[in-house]
Parts: structure tokens; sequence; C-alpha cells
């Protein structure tokens, strides 16, 4: 079956959260279902508020979601709280395919995740976790001491050598320098018992509208899994889709701020 279940927030603007990820699957011709952990309140400017449901009822949404449809692919973007996080974490099969973007901050700086939920992400949620999409503050976060701003092949091997079943890491360049006139986002992953690392560099875009990429990616990814293509591939694809809608935000985007991706811009033979 080529679908995917996100379990993310809410982004009423449309430029990220599951807004963004049901456009993702859409355009690349998955079927998308959704469960919402939370309602925001944003728009391209900025967040200005967050409301967190119920973890009982996210649950809920959950059970009732896979006690009809099967899915095997799931990505998970905004959670929120501990007990968020944990309600999802326990909800999931063991033996599906996790696309884990950790959401922690808005483009804004608005927080999405409270403190003392990292924890409970590393304990529960990241274990299950087959590919992590993590920028570059959110790694720092992730890693602490262990973290090297200078070098992003080693901490993707960093996170990856925590989580036994974490397949790849997916070290974004979105918060990096450039280099040359171009970003550089390194997949660390295992293969065969080594881990490998590719990496995989698009030209620079200068643009302002770059609201709900990751969300975007992570999404991007687990249809790409969905679709039958290996892990790798899957991340190679979904990086070339997200550098495409940049390119096509000069075209067309909306809002004051950070602007979100034309995701309907994107066309392929599928």
């Amino acid at each position: 079956m080529k679908g995917v279940l996100t379990i993310a927030g809410s982004d009423p603007s449309g430029g990220a959260g599951i807004q963004a990820d049901l456009k993702t699957f859409a355009t690349l011709g998955v079927y998308g279902a959704a469960v919402i952990t939370a309602l925001t309140a944003q728009n391209t400017t900025g967040v200005y508020g967050s409301v967190f449901l119920d973890p009982a009822f996210v649950r809920l949404q959950i059970r009732t979601v896979l006690e009809d449809i099967p899915f095997r692919v799931f990505k998970t973007g905004m959670l929120g709280n501990a007990s968020l996080v944990r309600a999802v974490a326990e909800s999931l099969p063991q033996d599906g395919v996790l696309v884990c973007d950790p959401v922690m901050y808005a483009k804004s700086g608005y927080p999405l995740l409270e403190k003392k939920a990292i924890e409970t992400m590393k304990e529960y949620l990241f274990p299950l976790a087959t590919v992590m999409t993590p920028n570059y503050p959110e790694l720092s976060e992730l890693l602490g001491k262990a973290f090297d701003p200078h070098h992003p092949e080693e901490n993707g091997k960093r996170l990856l050598s925590f989580y036994p079943s974490l397949q790849a890491v997916v070290v974004k360049g979105g918060h990096r320098e450039v280099k040359e006139g171009k970003i550089e986002d390194v997949i660390v992953y295992r293969q065969g018992g080594h881990i490998l690392t590719r990496v995989v560099s698009h030209p620079y875009i200068s643009t302002p509208s770059t609201h709900g990429t990751g969300c975007t990616l992570a999404s991007a990814i687990a249809a790409y899994v969905a679709r039958g293509e290996e892990l790798v591939s899957a991340i190679e694809k979904a990086t070339a889709y997200v550098h495409f809608l940049l390119t096509q935000t000069k075209e067309e985007s909306y809002g004051r701020g950070h602007g979100p991706l034309p995701h309907h811009r994107y066309k392929e033979n599928i």
C-alpha cells in the first residue's frame, strides 16, 4: 500500500505541519492520513500560540486509523510534550518504518517541544525510528557536549550509534555555512554492517520562503519509502524534491515572513 500516516501538529497557514505533509504525499503520489497532536496559531511571520491535545485522544486517533488502514510507513513531527511523545511511541507498530523529524523550534524561535520531552523522545521514540532528520540546532540539543559544530558527519555517526535500530540520519545543511555556493546535506547510514556517509549538495538558493522545509523533507522521505525506494535513494530524491520547491519560491510564495513552499508546482510522471 502506497500510504503514509503523519503524526504532527497543525499549521493553519498551510506551510508546515500536517498541511505540508499531506501536500507532499499528494504531489508524490501516495495516500496520506494525519493524526493531529497539537493546534497552533501561526502564519509566515511566526507562531503565536499552541494547544496540545489530550494524549489519550491522540492514542485513540492512531488506534482508530490503524484498525481500518494498516499503514506501515509513519512520519512524526511536532509532538509537543513528554506525555504526547510517549503516547505516540507506545501506539506505533514495532515493525513499521518511522521517519522522525525531532521538531523543537519554529523558524521564528517559538518552542514547539517542552524541554523535558527531549529525554522522553530519547527513551521511547528514537529507538523506534528508521530515519531521523534533525537540523543542526536540534542535533546540537540531542548530542549535548558530544556535538562538534565543525564535523556534521561525525555528529550523524554519534547519533546513529546511540540507537541500534536507526538506519540513517540526515544531517541537514540549511543551518550550516554555504560552501562555494552550495548547501550540503550529509546522509549517515548503515549498510552491510558498516556505517557509510553520502553527501548530497545543491546550489544555495537565497529565499526567505523556507517555512515547512523540514516537515516537507521528512514527509518526502516517507513517501518515497512507501513507493518502494531503497532508503538512501528515498532520502536523495526527497532532498531533490525540496530543492525544486525552493527554486519555485521565486515564482510563487505567500505571506509577509518566511513563506511556504509551493508544493503544487511539483509535477511528476509517477
